[in-house]
């Protein structure tokens, strides 16, 4: 009996430590990704992306279906009825008699009719122009969209990578913290620094893991933003494999676009549509000045025949086909104010494409400024770290040597630790103004 207990909290002991070992396995569980993988994935599995591809579905949709409005109207019908017999008053209503209905109670027929619009004045046309350039506005819509989650992405990647940095920063700082704080120590046991030493010493190392913590806290939190741009729903971290330190070159070319830089933006794009469009539309209000001329055309099969007086007892079949002309005459009052409206709206969207071709060439010229302002804090972030540490190097050895104070040593510290700070942040600077350039460029 006690063996087979032994046997079942040896077997329950088991079972608890692989499930604690497959917790901690799942906790522990990494997803190594580039940059180009992270933008793939959120290309595919982002749910704005998802949402503005079936928007632009929606558009393909109502083109086409502006494309089969030229197609012939086709309709087919049947009836039947029975009609019941025939009061007939001769005094008022007080005489009355019943007869059955000639040639008989029944009545049926079926017919098929079809017209097709031979003219419209430009109205079809202009209606499927419309419908062709809102489906290239949805496609733009996507290709932006596309194209803002990317940059999302390469914000909050980027943004990972620098306090994945700022991690290893800190945990030097709290290295260096905490063998200070032991050698401070050891040299107040030997009565050569003052308590007010060590208990400087012991605040500044509280201070530094507080700062680890947070810096923990903030991964955590970009990454799940990173995670929520993915739509990945999983428990795995995002661990980025491509480091802030290349930092890809670009120049502003002169440009023969008339618009500038900005003539491949995505603003300025889908504002020369929209002036399209509008066009189109004052096209459509143009088009009711004109008549409309149609081709139509039935065949009917009917029971009895009531061609004749008095209907005959018999089924007949009969066609045509004809030609209908429709002039709107109300449209001459009607449409002026509308064609006025519609001239407006173009001037309108002129005005806007270059106001905004304005606003993306000012975009661009500030964002290159500081594209280039952060390559100038690169390069001199890389020469301050050499000296600054050097310096903390220096002013440690005249502390423990009593030559030199421990605020010095702290400063020293902190002027060291800032250096290397400033340079993960320029170069994270640096490649978030790179992508926002190619964003505002339209060539993300």
């Amino acid at each position: 009996m006690i063996k087979r207990r032994r046997k079942f909290f040896y077997h329950r002991s088991w079972l608890l430590f692989a499930g604690l070992a497959l917790i901690a396995m799942r906790t522990d569980a990494q997803i190594k990704l580039s940059l180009d993988q992270a933008v793939d994935l959120a290309r595919e599995n982002n749910l704005s992306n998802k949402i503005a591809y079936q928007e632009r579905l929606v558009s393909l949709a109502d083109y086409n279906d502006s494309r089969n409005a030229i197609l012939p109207q086709v309709t087919m019908g049947a009836f039947y009825q029975r009609f019941s017999k025939v009061t007939l008053f001769s005094d008022g209503l007080s005489d009355s008699r019943s007869i059955t209905r000639i040639p008989g109670p029944n009545s049926a027929g079926t017919s098929i009719e079809a017209s097709v619009n031979l003219y419209t004045g430009g109205r079809q046309k202009a209606q499927i122009e419309e419908q062709k350039q809102r489906k290239e506005l949805a496609t733009l819509n996507q290709h932006e969209q596309k194209s803002s989650v990317s940059l999302q992405v390469c914000v909050q990647y980027f943004e990972l990578v620098n306090v994945i940095e700022q991690q290893k920063l800190v945990g030097e700082q709290l290295n260096r913290a905490e063998t200070r704080l032991k050698n401070i120590r050891a040299l107040y046991k030997n009565t050569r620094v003052t308590r007010n030493d060590v208990l400087r010493s012991e605040v500044v190392l509280a201070n530094v893991r507080l700062l680890a913590e947070k810096t923990a806290n903030d991964r955590r939190i970009i990454n799940n933003r990173l995670k929520l741009l993915l739509n990945q729903r999983d428990e795995e971290d995002i661990v980025p494999t491509d480091s802030a330190r290349i930092i890809p070159p670009i120049t502003l070319a002169p440009s023969t676009d008339p618009y500038g830089q900005a003539g491949l933006s995505f603003a300025v794009r889908k504002a020369l549509i929209s002036e399209e469009i509008s066009q189109t539309r004052l096209t459509l209000v143009r088009s009711n000045y004109k008549p409309i001329l149609a081709l139509f055309a039935a065949y009917n099969l009917s029971y009895p025949n009531n061609l004749f007086f008095p209907p005959v007892d018999q089924a007949y079949s009969v066609g045509f086909v004809g030609l209908k002309v429709q002039y709107q005459l109300s449209s001459l009052y009607h449409n002026k104010y509308k064609e006025s409206a519609a001239s407006i709206r173009i001037q309108i969207a002129r005005q806007l494409e270059q106001s905004l071709a304005d606003h993306v060439n000012d975009q661009i010229s500030a964002l290159y400024i500081r594209y280039q302002e952060s390559l100038m804090r690169i390069a001199v972030a890389q020469s301050t770290i050499e000296q600054t540490e050097d310096n903390y190097r220096i002013v440690s050895t005249k502390y423990y040597n009593q030559l030199a104070l421990l605020i010095d040593v702290l400063d020293a510290d902190n002027l060291f630790q800032e250096s290397k700070y400033s340079l993960i942040r320029a170069q994270v600077d640096a490649l978030n103004y790179y992508h926002q350039l190619r964003f505002a460029k339209g060539t993300l």
